[in-house]
């Protein structure tokens, strides 16, 4: 017993010592590794607990929802936009039979009206619309209120919103009109016929879209009370008009665009109503950019801003654009009375847009912008060469017709004009600062008459200060400028075309210097064509020039040596201006013959009240005698009577008498006529053609029909001319006349210095013996009084009549001779 308690015992003290070797063993790794213990005994846990759990059906089915939840929001979310997009978009393919639509993503809101999209693309064979993203709402808890078709809308709620994030509409093709263009030249038709339209005349269609618009009035009335007013919000948007085909591109862009389209009363009553589309454009540009994978020609822009060459930009644009919708012509015609009781026939529905410029205008353009416009012009608009059909007036129960469309443009605040041109890859500039108030207007005719029909376009500008890029800036500086341009097209295509440019300008100062004369010669080089004179494209044209200046100031340079200060103050110039109350020049300039040997200019000129003034600087030494002379001069008649000096009450701006101008001349009324007869020279093609003559030209281009049969090469026909043998003056000379005419008396105060500074303007005008007067005829006549010396002192101071007293008192009674003294006492009554 003994043994076996002994042997339990040592069992037990032997297994506690182990287990507490072992635990102890246990607490010193715990205390090596504790967190590593207690982490792997809590994911075997939750892993038991876990598998445990799987074992609860209710549980599962909460973790399937879930994970269906989660996939359903993450496709709501992320992809069914999207899937909504392509079902659209393979739904109205079925209906748009051109082009190709993309709808990148759709989604609809009933409750609140709204429609989502993103990346719309529309492409056609002619232009591409795309959107990056957008939104429609439509507000279907307005009341719907029926209204006459006539009413103001424009007052009403807004049912319909839409707002577009970076819109792009690109316009790069007219292929229905290149289709008409192939079968009116008998070309193979190589491009589609315009969307698979049917090949129906432009009158056929208009008949048919009047009849229609007739018949379905109802529909438009409907309409208009259910969506009387919408609102479109244009972010980031972008109009282009161009392809690969053109040297530039054009680009309208605006940052944010708010627009708004109601209907109002028509402006006449026999016209339904009228569209009215109101926008307001922030940050609006016109940008000629060029025109990405263009291969032709390049002609360098005088000038890049940004994207390309920008012809107008400006912080604020308001564009207001008006239609009438026409109605029906009655049977009997109706007149309209006027508000002061004249009675006329009633107008045409009109059609037009009014544009007006914010603060932050500025309009650029020059020869090389107006290059571009005419390449784009051709390109969209070619012509047919057709001849234009006279418009046939609707009869009772048609349609009326639109007559014109009006486009004005008005500044309402200051502005910046800017005409830039280049000369050997220098840009050359005529910069204008115009006030608000200045506008343009422009009218295009809808229709053809009998004898063609006429663009018109007029405008104003006021306070007008110009300056061109020259050292001396000075240009122009008047209160405003009015101008007129009427252009008559015919209605052949190479008939006579008419040109009428009418210029109105009032309190005019214009800085003349000779150094303008290239200036604007370059000018009118840069802007005119530069291709060869060619007689299939030949239009002849006749242009009709008119100025009118009322109270004008034409200042001269006359320094010497064609020296001119151009500092900015403080000038120390010679003037010589010509100053008057009326200017107006005429003159015609017929471009009507195709290569003529002369061309005769006539210039007429007319100005009533002129005033010849000079000024002196204060550095030149005769300054003060002059004026002294002005001063006290004193100018008698020719009868002996004073006479008052010239009159200071006239409109004077730069030459003031007060800032030491002098009056030297004065005409009431002056006529100078001006001809001119000149020999032009044109182009006549590249290098080596264009050193080529006429003559010899013809020489080349008939030798392969002559003896011997060998075409002669432009080298061998100017081998023929040596250049040492060659003498100008076998030339026929350019002939220039000059009338003048003086028709009332002048009154001249002759200064040697005008003499002078009228030969330093000669000198520095470049008329430096290049005039050769062979007969020269000048008839002067002259009635004056003579006053001869009566003899030496006294007698030298005795009248006349005294002095017939004084020779004939010897001989009278009392026979005593007088002495001039005497004479002179009993005749003096002062």
């Amino acid at each position: 017993m003994n043994d076996f308690i002994s042997m339990d015992m040592s069992t037990f003290t032997s297994g506690t010592m182990e287990t507490t070797e072992a635990v102890m063993l246990g607490a010193e790794d715990d205390l090596h590794n504790p967190i590593e213990k207690s982490s792997s005994d809590n994911t075997s846990t939750y892993i038991q607990n876990v598998f445990d759990d799987f074992q609860n059906p209710d549980l599962g089915y909460l973790v399937l929802s879930l994970l269906v939840a989660i996939t359903w929001s993450i496709y709501i979310i992320l992809f069914n936009s999207r899937v909504q997009g392509r079902i659209l978009t393979a739904i109205l393919r079925r209906f748009f039979k051109t082009g190709d639509l993309v709808i990148g993503s759709f989604s609809l809101s009933v409750l609140s009206g709204k429609i989502m999209f993103r990346n719309v693309v529309y492409v056609t064979e002619d232009y591409s619309f795309r959107v990056v993203d957008g939104i429609l709402k439509f507000h279907y808890w307005l009341p719907y209120v029926k209204r006459e078709l006539s009413e103001d809308m424009s007052h009403c709620d807004h049912r319909v919103w839409l707002e577009l994030n970076g819109p792009e509409l690109h316009i790069y093709n007219r292929s229905q009109l290149y289709s008409k263009l192939e079968k009116t030249f008998g070309l193979e038709q190589l491009l589609m016929s315009g969307g698979g339209k049917t090949g129906k005349t432009d009158e056929e269609e208009e008949v048919q879209v009047a009849q229609t618009q007739a018949k379905d009035m109802s529909f438009w009335q409907d309409w208009r009370d259910l969506i009387p007013v919408i609102k479109i919000d244009l972010n980031m948007a972008r109009f282009v008009f161009g392809n690969r085909l053109v040297a530039s591109t054009l680009i309208l862009t605006t940052d944010k665009a708010e627009c708004c389209y109601s209907t109002k009363q028509a402006a006449c009553s026999l016209d339904h109503f009228m569209h009215v589309v109101k926008s307001k454009a922030e940050n609006f540009r016109v940008i000629l950019a060029p025109s990405p994978k263009y291969t032709g020609v390049l002609d360098e822009p005088p000038r890049y801003m940004g994207e390309g060459f920008v012809v107008m930009s400006s912080s604020l644009v308001n564009f207001y654009h008006y239609m009438d919708e026409p109605g029906v012509v009655p049977e009997h015609p109706q007149t309209m009375r006027l508000p002061n009781g004249d009675e006329v026939t009633a107008s045409a529905p009109v059609w037009g847009l009014d544009i007006k410029c914010a603060k932050g205008t500025n309009l650029s353009y020059g020869p090389w912008a107006d290059r571009q416009r005419e390449q784009l012009f051709r390109f969209f608009f070619p012509q047919d060469y057709q001849t234009m059909q006279v418009n046939k007036g609707p009869v009772p129960g048609e349609v009326r017709q639109v007559q014109q469309f009006d486009i004005r443009l008005s500044i309402l605040s200051e502005a910046t004009i800017d005409i830039l041109f280049s000369k050997e890859k220098e840009t050359n500039a005529v910069h204008m600062n115009v006030q608000r108030g200045s506008y343009f207007e422009m009218t295009l005719p809808w229709t053809v008459g009998k004898d063609g029909y006429t663009t018109k376009i007029n405008g104003q500008l006021f306070h007008v200060d110009a300056s061109t890029s020259l050292q001396y800036r000075s240009l122009l500086e008047a209160e405003s400028l009015d101008y007129c341009v009427n252009i008559q097209y015919p209605r052949v295509w190479n008939h006579d075309q008419t040109w009428d440019l009418h210029f109105n300008s009032s309190k005019a100062t214009y800085h003349f210097l000779y150094a303008h004369k290239e200036f604007f010669q370059d000018l009118i080089e840069d802007w005119s064509s530069r291709a060869p004179p060619d007689l299939l494209h030949f239009v002849p044209y006749t242009w009709n020039f008119c100025l009118r200046l009322h109270q004008f100031e034409l200042i001269t340079l006359a320094n010497g040596y064609n020296w001119v200060d151009c500092s900015s103050q403080h000038q120390a110039n010679a003037h010589v201006a010509f100053c008057g109350d009326l200017f107006e020049l005429k003159f015609t300039l017929p471009f009507v013959d195709f290569l003529p040997e002369t061309v005769t200019l006539k210039f007429l000129m007319l100005a009533e009240t002129v005033d010849l003034s000079l000024y002196l600087p204060p550095s030149n030494t005769s300054r003060n005698i002059i004026a002294s002379l002005d001063r006290n001069a004193k100018l008698v008649d020719p009868e002996g009577r004073p006479q008052q000096p010239f009159t200071n009450d006239k409109w004077r701006k730069f030459c003031k008498l007060s800032a030491g101008w002098i009056d030297c001349w004065h005409v009431p009324e002056l006529q100078l006529n001006i001809g001119y007869i000149y020999h032009p020279v044109p182009p006549l093609g590249p290098s080596p053609q264009a050193n080529v003559s006429t003559p010899e030209k013809e020489e080349l281009l008939l030798s392969p029909i002559r003896a011997p049969n060998r075409k002669k090469s432009p080298m061998e026909i100017n081998k023929s001319i040596p250049r040492e043998l060659f003498d100008p003056t076998s030339m026929n000379p350019d002939i220039f006349s000059v009338d003048l005419h003086i028709s009332k008396p002048s009154e001249i105060k002759l200064y040697g210095s005008v003499l002078r500074l009228f030969i330093n303007l000669k000198v520095n005008a470049g008329w430096i013996d290049c005039w050769h007067v062979p007969e020269l005829q000048l008839n002067i006549g002259y009635i004056y009084h003579p006053v001869p010396p009566l003899g030496p002192s006294p007698q030298a101071n005795v009248s006349t009549p005294e002095k017939e007293e004084l020779l004939l008192s010897p001989i009278r009674a009392p026979n005593r001779k007088k002495s001039p003294m005497e004479i002179n006492k009993c005749g003096s009554t002062y």
